[in-house]
């Protein structure tokens, strides 16, 4: 079949289309000659067509993380093209742009491999690190939309999209605390060393520090948890990994009984996990809590003083508390 506008063009031209003037002609039919057609052959203008195609993809890649991709642009149609053009890379649960995510933009200029031109039957390789966002999971395909931008005239845009064949399996940690040490007794005001180990459970590293919290709580299920320190933590920890931390924290002013000790993992949301739900790990046993309480009794003075002379106050204090 012809693409449209290629072939015999024919241009009809009718005077009087509406009939408007009466006519007259001896002898003849006034109104059979007030159309003629002209014919004409048409050829289709040169015009570039690109054509994209995704490579290989890594088969795994980590939330937060950098990715490498590598995508070839081709020209199939049979004109140059001769200005720079825009490549977009997303990732995508399918092979279409639905739930895809815009990764990067890859910029055909002067400096990339095309140089900003891509001759008629020409064909490019571009490749270009672009770091996963940290909310996506799953198994997803890297797609690449050519003149994303549509600068480049082409009369077939539908070859400008196109997805990798395999996918690539976003990575995620989990980091779970578990195994909670504290002293059975403590004082307020007394800094106590508190022991938990860290489980990555998910199946992702975690290439960025976090922050863990342990706090105070009265209640078993540690609700309601009052701060007593927190711990940095910047060494990487691999999918499955086990570690165990160690807090020196200060156990509040004013706090008696028993009191269960709190553990936050990624307190400030560092790390992109696969399950933000089992951060939190309070300890099996209590700590018992110990406060004094002064009391002051039998306070004795002379019955009477000299202005300027000292004497002499007497006192018991007694300790009540725990």
């Amino acid at each position: 079949a012809l693409a449209a506008g290629v072939g015999q063009i024919e241009a009809p031209v009718t005077a009087d289309a509406a009939t408007a003037i009466p006519e007259f002609a001896l002898a003849l039919d006034a109104e059979a000659n007030n159309a003629a057609f002209v014919i004409r052959e048409s050829e289709a203008a040169p015009y570039p067509d690109l054509a994209a195609a995704v490579g290989d993809v890594p088969t795994a890649a980590d939330a937060g993380q950098p990715v490498t991709l590598s995508w070839t642009i081709s020209n199939v149609g049979n004109a140059p093209v001769g200005v720079a053009w825009r490549d977009d890379v997303y990732l995508s649960p399918g092979s279409g742009l639905a739930g895809a995510r815009l990764v990067g933009a890859f910029l055909n200029d002067a400096s990339s491999p095309s140089g900003g031109v891509l001759a008629a039957g020409a064909s490019i390789l571009n490749s270009a690190s672009f770091t996963v966002p940290a909310d996506l999971a799953g198994a997803l395909r890297g797609v690449v939309v050519a003149d994303a931008g549509g600068v480049v005239t082409e009369p077939n845009t539908l070859n400008n999209r196109a997805a990798s064949t395999g996918t690539i399996l976003i990575r995620k940690p989990n980091l779970v605390p578990s195994a909670i040490a504290a002293p059975a007794v403590a004082d307020a005001g007394e800094n106590v060393e508190v022991r938990w180990t860290v489980t990555t459970a998910g199946n992702g590293a975690t290439f960025s520090g976090w922050r863990a919290t342990v706090g105070l709580s009265a209640a078993a299920d540690g609700s309601g948890a009052v701060p007593m320190g927190s711990l940095d933590r910047s060494e990487t920890l691999a999918a499955g990994g086990v570690a165990e931390q160690v807090a020196t924290v200060s156990i509040p002013a004013g706090f008696t009984g028993n009191r269960f000790v709190v553990v936050t993992l990624d307190a400030t949301s560092q790390v992109p996990e696969s399950n933000e739900s089992d951060n939190v790990a309070v300890s099996s046993a209590a700590v018992g809590l110990r406060a004094p309480n002064l009391v002051v009794a039998n306070v004795a003075a002379p019955a009477s003083a000299l202005p300027g002379v000292a004497f002499e106050i007497r006192w018991i204090a007694r300790s009540t508390g725990s």
